[in-house]
């Protein structure tokens, strides 16, 4: 299902409010209804992505493009590894130098769930450190 590919509402909104402003195929009106992405001007929808982030609507990233927003814009790259058990984990990683060679593990996070479980989990924490630096 093409659901799990995007990131919910909440942390979509989340996102925004921390400045990801990254054109996507889709996006939540202001009631947190999912759309495709529709030029406002022409009213043609749109495939190769449209910036939502307004006071109307929301961009709603794919995972994929949220952890490379973070990976881009604050140097926290994720990993995420796979135990017997079964169960998903994640690191958070800061990169500082050119090199790109990680300096430190920000957050490991070990409790079984799924691997979806583990991508939410996981942008939650990125948010949650994000949000704790700027203070």
């Amino acid at each position: 299902m093409i659901e799990k590919e995007f990131i919910p509402y909440e942390l979509a909104l989340e996102l925004k409010q921390l400045g990801f402003n990254q054109p996507t195929f889709f996006a939540f009106d202001n009631c947190s209804h999912p759309m495709r992405c529709t030029d406002l001007r022409t009213n043609e929808q749109k495939f190769n992505g449209v910036n939502y982030n307004s006071s109307s609507y929301t961009s709603q990233p794919t995972y994929s493009q949220a952890f490379r927003w973070f990976r881009e814009k604050y140097s926290l790259a994720t990993q995420f590894a796979y135990y017997h058990v079964p169960k998903w984990t994640f690191e958070i990683l800061e990169f500082t130098d050119i090199k790109m060679t990680p300096s430190k593990i920000v957050c490991e996070n070990s409790k079984p769930r799924t691997y979806e479980e583990a991508e939410l989990a996981c942008l939650k924490k990125l948010i949650e450190i994000v949000k704790q630096n700027e203070k």
